[in-house]
């Protein structure tokens, strides 16, 4: 009795343990599953995608601050100018004229800021989306 359980044990190890160690690598065969293979390395372009971005979306907000100083810096010296002045004063209408310099690009800096966060938030979609495909397509893979 005793032998025959052990080795119906030893039997269903053989069949079944191949099966629990490898079950996600026999997927990964991009031979044999192509859908599936071709979907995971859309996910890793996704992620890609997102790295880059975020880089992106970081160096345009330090950049944001840097000219929201600048911006701040040019509005004091407008205002100690047309304090000291008065608003006819060519020094006046120079700083005035720094200051709204200033305050474009300003503006332009912020839309890159958006159009960066847009950028950002399209690919985190694309990378759900990719993810849900790879998850659909190996569940049907593995049936």
């Amino acid at each position: 009795m005793k032998r025959k359980m052990t080795f119906s044990v030893l039997v269903a190890s053989l069949f079944i343990g191949p099966r629990l160690v490898h079950g996600d690598a026999a997927l990964s065969n991009p031979v044999a599953h192509p859908v599936v293979a071709y979907d995971a390395h859309e996910v890793k372009a996704a992620n890609t995608d997102i790295q880059k971005d975020e880089n992106k979306l970081t160096q345009t907000k330090q950049s944001m601050k840097e000219r929201q100083a600048f911006l701040d810096q040019r509005k004091a010296e407008y205002e100690k100018s047309l304090s000291d002045n008065g608003i006819e004063s060519p020094i006046t209408k120079q700083a005035l004229a720094k200051y709204q310099d200033a305050e474009k690009s300003f503006k332009k800096s912020a839309h890159q800021d958006h159009k960066a966060q847009r950028e950002l938030n399209k690919d985190e979609q694309a990378l759900d989306h990719a993810k849900a495909e790879l998850k659909e397509d190996r569940k049907a893979a593995a049936q």
